[in-house]
């Protein structure tokens, strides 16, 4: 599944909580808003613990991959109902990639039953 938005990054998230922290958490909400739209439809896991592959679509090779923040679609998955619960129990492993592209700015996400 493809979600185009592109999540605020780990940067900008910690410098608009010190800014001010409602403007962090209506970040979150946000991200949790989009996630709750493109995830009507889909069918709840049932076989746990599964593996969560995310791709970030990013404009250039100077991105850190380690200042990808995937905290906002991961909850809003987990209220959906699609996920139960993002903890160790669930969520056996994360892999985080990052792909250059010009033309896509946001996430791939596929969950895989283990």
């Amino acid at each position: 599944m493809y979600i185009d938005y592109d999540f605020p990054n780990w940067n900008k998230y910690i410098n608009a909580e010190r800014t001010n922290k409602y403007i962090a958490n209506n970040m979150k909400q946000k991200e949790k808003s989009i996630v709750k739209i493109l995830c009507r439809g889909l069918k709840p896991i049932e076989k746990y613990p599964v593996i969560i592959k995310v791709k970030k679509y990013v404009k250039n090779r100077g991105t850190d991959v380690d200042n990808i923040r995937i905290k906002g679609l991961l909850d809003g998955l987990v209220e959906m109902g699609i996920l139960k619960n993002d903890n160790m129990i669930c969520v056996k492993k994360i892999i985080l990639e990052a792909e250059v592209s010009k033309n896509k700015n946001g996430i791939e996400l596929e969950i895989i039953e283990d």
